[in-house]
């Protein structure tokens, strides 16, 4: 509709090269009153700040509008009882209305971080590819997931001390779900070390996949999501997912080009000045990780990267999605 509107009509000056051919034909097969059309003014109706569809006026305690947020960020920067800080004054969160976010202001030296945790239901396999040697085995898929973002509370830590002031949890956790595309990736080891070193060497690989993405695909950092988890028999499975409901086509391309991925991760790690400490922000550490940043270090992400770019120069067996079999190229 706004591609017609801006068009005045015309659809021959829509363009398929810059819109899609999928846009353009979809314009093509509608024929809108434009005399309504131009007063409806379809382009009012869209919200520019997120295509989650919805945006919260961000208000004091008299009614005055301090800003809008849009709808995604609640759990992230709104939620009830966080700090809020706009335009170089601080809020505290005190409830949620009607597309409406109510602040008063807040005088203490402290930040709030959201405690939330993920968990990821793999609907369909769409791709896959495999590949094996005697101590290593990589098994990476491609296909649409159910994300369930869940926020139990939050924990507030003073600024100039870092300790910890509070930790609050709510009487009912906040949920919301949505399905998206994702990649992911389970390991098979076969070489005596523990489960919590194995994971730690991939939640460190998916720390620095995730640094690499925006870089690689161009997209905004918080367009993707990654978790890693631990399974009942040690076993760790990493996931990178496009963090937008639907999907909008990143982990696609991250699928499309894993050793690409793992080969500019690599420097990443090995020139980061933070060896004593293991990792730091200017490496791996990231500000939404379902583990605080714990289990990280940047030599047993070096270790699992050797063995993965060894390991992937290698031809892969690919995954019949219908039968999930593997099979030979």
């Amino acid at each position: 509709m706004c591609a017609l509107f801006e068009a005045g009509g015309d659809k021959s000056v829509l363009n398929p090269f810059v819109l899609g051919e999928s846009l353009v034909a979809k314009a093509s097969a509608m024929s809108p009153d434009m005399k309504l059309l131009t007063k409806v003014r379809p382009h009012r109706k869209l919200d520019l700040r997120s295509i989650f569809g919805q945006t919260y006026t961000i208000r004091a305690r008299d009614g005055k509008e301090i800003g809008t947020i849009s709808g995604d960020k609640l759990f992230s920067e709104v939620y009830i009882g966080a700090i809020y800080d706009h335009y170089g004054r601080s809020w505290r969160v005190t409830s949620h209305g009607a597309n409406e976010v109510f602040v008063e202001p807040n005088e203490a030296f402290h930040h709030t971080r959201p405690t939330r945790y993920w968990y990821i239901n793999v609907e369909n396999y769409q791709d896959g590819s495999r590949w094996v040697s005697k101590s290593l085995e990589l098994r990476a898929f491609f296909g649409r997931v159910e994300v369930t973002d869940t926020l139990v509370g939050y924990r507030e830590i003073d600024e100039r001390s870092g300790d910890l002031v509070d930790q609050v949890t709510y009487d009912a956790a906040q949920v919301k779900k949505y399905r998206t595309d994702a990649v992911w990736m389970e390991f098979g080891f076969v070489d005596g070390v523990s489960p919590d070193t194995h994971f730690t060497e991939v939640h460190s690989v998916e720390h620095a996949l995730r640094v690499m993405v925006p870089l690689a695909i161009p997209c905004d950092p918080f367009d993707i999501a990654g978790l890693t988890t631990k399974s009942s028999d040690g076993s760790a499975t990493l996931y990178i997912y496009d963090a937008v409901r639907g999907g909008i086509g990143i982990s696609k391309a991250v699928f499309a080009d894993i050793s690409g991925l793992m080969t500019a991760a690599r420097p990443l790690l090995e020139d980061c000045e933070c060896k004593k400490k293991g990792s730091c922000p200017r490496c791996i550490q990231l500000s939404r990780c379902d583990h605080y940043n714990d289990s990280l270090h940047r030599d047993a992400g070096i270790q699992l990267l050797d063995r993965l770019l060894e390991l992937v120069q290698r031809t892969p067996e690919r995954l019949n999605p219908q039968t999930l079999e593997w099979s030979e190229l």
